[in-house]
């Protein structure tokens, strides 16, 4: 007999183990992931406005499905709940029923309570899963992908230079970052909820070294950079010891195809070997063309995360 329940301290240690099955198929996947990072603790779900619910087969633990608190505007104007990589996991065998189940019961205890746009971070290694999702509504967003920090062999290019940023490189990559934001913002993206890039805030970044940005020069004119984030990313996997993250990118439009964003990360990749990084992380809208066809040339994604939103006017049914 199955039956979906709240989420119990007493399902906690199962649930984990179902976590590190399913991290560890991925790393078999994807072997540029590494292997032992562990998963983080689950009891974090009974904060605050945070959940879960467990799928019990015969009273024993056979998939979950947890989620943070919910976000008043997510990709939109409705509330939501994500549930992040290592929040769910379900067993081998019948994984796609498992999770159908579990959003089934996810959905019920939480639209009725107004929270109408769910998303769920999927491992890529398992296709079935995924179209699981897909035919219950959900539609990729993003996409996180690694690889080491092996050298990547770039052709020179007659006067572009690289190099990390300075103070008084702020200027600059402000007004890079807002072309960004414009990027973002537009056609087929639509991304509307990023907020202008001040001098202030880069320079603080910059001086405070929460971020370093490695950079692309013509000529001595800034032309492309990526944000460097050395603390997480975001999934769990991204925040293990040697990973550093790219959180942002963005080449000047007359230098597109011309090698120089490929040229800015083996640049990148080199100077994170020397600083004793051994992977590097990207996450990325899957919305994003320009994006995804540069990152997947040379990361391998590791996850979807996955978005479905529920009409709004099903608030009828429970007024």
């Amino acid at each position: 007999m199955i039956t979906v329940l709240p989420l119990a301290p007493e399902h906690l240690a199962a649930a984990k183990e179902l976590a590190w099955q399913e991290y560890q198929e991925a790393c078999q996947a994807v072997p540029a992931l590494p292997a032992q990072q562990p998963i983080p603790d689950l009891a974090r779900y009974f904060e605050g406005e945070r959940g879960g619910v467990v799928l019990l087969e015969n009273n024993t633990v056979q998939g979950y499905i947890c989620w943070e608190e919910p976000m008043k505007q997510q990709f939109g104007t409705s509330p939501g709940v994500w549930s992040p990589l290592h929040a769910h996991g379900a067993a081998v065998g019948n994984r796609p029923y498992l999770y159908e189940r579990l959003f089934q019961g996810m959905a019920a205890h939480l639209v009725p309570q107004g929270v109408h746009s769910f998303a769920i971070s999927l491992y890529c290694h398992d296709p079935a899963v995924v179209s699981s999702f897909f035919h219950n509504g959900f539609g990729n967003r993003c996409i996180d992908a690694m690889r080491e920090t092996t050298p990547l062999v770039v052709p020179a290019i007659a006067g572009v230079s690289y190099r990390l940023a300075e103070l008084s490189d702020v200027p600059a990559i402000v007004e890079l970052t807002n072309k960004l934001m414009d990027h973002l913002n537009d056609t087929p993206i639509f991304m509307a909820d990023y907020r202008r890039a001040t001098w202030e805030e880069i320079h603080r970044t910059i001086e405070d070294h929460y971020y370093q940005y490695t950079l692309a020069l013509h000529n001595d004119q800034v032309i492309a950079y990526f944000r460097m984030f050395n603390r997480s990313g975001e999934t769990f996997i991204s925040g293990a010891p040697g990973i550093s993250n790219i959180w942002g990118a963005f080449t000047e439009l007359a230098y597109r195809g011309s090698g120089v964003t490929t040229g800015l990360l083996g640049w990148t990749l080199a100077w994170l070997r020397e600083g004793g990084y051994t992977h590097c992380g990207v996450d990325y809208e899957s919305l994003n063309p320009q994006a995804r066809h540069f990152w997947q040339r040379y990361f391998t994604p590791y996850t979807h995360t996955m978005v479905r939103r529920i009409d709004e006017r099903i608030v009828r049914r429970f007024s």
